[in-house]
């Protein structure tokens, strides 16, 4: 066995994880080299050292203190929540679901009105989809273009600042080598 090998069956051991047999095979190396003994040494009296039961005792007083501090601290209110914030929450829960609702039928109205008009008793909803799926491809669009607006300008504002922003800073370190030099002078 060489040494990295014994070193690895070491700390196997300090884990509790070495077999018999590996423990049989790194006694007889740690046996017959003086460096791996050494180790093994040191890695018991650690081992050796972490058994050792420490248990520590509180300080006289030290709940009592803690329990004083906790009473002194301000307690924190419990928000109730009232017949109004269920009813909102349903509403929102609703509107969010027919939203998302909606927005699956608008990518996928090409096979939702296919799969209607395929069915017999469904073929004249077919028809009354047909118009309102055009209204909001349409509205998707319009919106589409409402945002993409708004990012194009939000871009322009984010650009403009940048400038606003390094104009900025080169004045202020222009202020401050002023102020800098002015310093210097007077010393």
């Amino acid at each position: 066995m060489d040494c990295d090998k014994a070193s690895e069956y070491m700390m196997k051991f300090m884990d509790g994880l070495l077999a018999e047999k590996e423990a049989v095979v790194l006694h007889k190396h740690v046996e017959g080299c003086a460096g791996c003994k050494e180790d093994f040494i040191i890695y018991s009296q650690i081992l050796m050292n972490f058994e050792v039961d420490t248990e520590a005792e509180a300080p006289v007083g030290f709940v009592e203190a803690v329990m004083a501090r906790i009473d002194v601290l301000p307690v924190h209110a419990v928000i109730k929540t009232g017949a109004g914030d269920t009813v909102l929450c349903a509403v929102w829960g609703t509107v969010s679901v027919m939203l998302g609702l909606g927005s699956l039928l608008v990518l996928n109205r090409d096979s939702v009105i296919a799969f209607v008009s395929s069915q017999p008793g469904l073929s004249a909803y077919a028809d009354a989809l047909t118009p309102v799926t055009a209204y909001m491809t349409e509205l998707a669009d319009n919106f589409g273009l409402v945002f993409q607006s708004a990012i194009t300008a939000a871009a322009g504002f984010v650009g403009w600042i940048k400038y606003v922003c390094l104009a900025s800073f080169v004045i202020l370190a222009i202020v401050q080598f002023f102020l800098y030099r002015r310093g210097k002078v007077e010393a």
